[in-house]
């Protein structure tokens, strides 16, 4: 199908290239959630040093 070489998995049978595609999407899906998480995280922070510091002024 691809003759010219330019393609990058010129080399694997076209059963592997699907797993590798389905690999990159996890991994995207992934990313999502772990970015996600790290937000919840520095909200939950935030709103933590700002309860501690009322807590500490009142």
């Amino acid at each position: 199908m691809f003759t010219n070489g330019r393609h990058p998995n010129l080399f694997l049978p076209k059963n592997e290239t699907k797993i590798q595609e389905t690999l990159k999407m996890k991994s995207k899906k992934s990313n999502a959630k772990e970015t996600l998480n790290i937000e919840i995280a520095a909200w939950s922070l935030i709103i933590g040093v700002i309860y501690i510091v009322t807590k500490v002024l009142s």
